[in-house]
């Protein structure tokens, strides 16, 4: 989640060994936080899960600033993100199991270091990781 406070999209959604690397941007950590469980059949999709945790993380991060407006602003982000992630699963994982098809997705907290603010992926999205 860059400055801006819009939660990147990154398209790969294969778990992998391989470090995240992008331009001059390069993976610092990677946590599991736990799975996901899509109601794929009857369409659910990563993108909509995705939004979910940007608006909590969004909601969280603005009313944390009014209360603890010096505390370090990574770490900050990184609590709201961890926070929302954690909620959103916990709702899809009281729901009902849908007759439909599911699809199970890895989810992990990723920090990035990056040369300059701003997003990490523009003009494209991002498919695969690097070497």
């Amino acid at each position: 989640m860059p400055e801006n406070g819009v939660l990147e999209h990154i398209s790969y959604l294969q778990p992998t060994a391989t470090t995240f690397s992008y331009g001059a941007a390069t993976e610092r950590s990677r946590e599991r936080l736990d799975t996901l469980l899509l109601h794929v059949g009857d369409g659910e999709n990563p993108a909509q899960f995705l939004d979910d945790v940007s608006a909590r993380a969004t909601q969280i991060l603005s009313k944390h600033e009014k209360s603890s407006p010096d505390e370090n602003a990574a770490h900050a982000v990184e609590q709201a993100l961890r926070s929302a992630v954690l909620r959103s699963l916990r709702e899809k994982a009281a729901r009902e199991l849908s007759r439909n098809a599911t699809q199970k997705y890895p989810v992990f907290l990723v920090q990035v270091d990056r040369s300059q603010p701003g997003n990490i992926v523009t003009g494209a999205e991002l498919t695969s990781f690097h070497h």
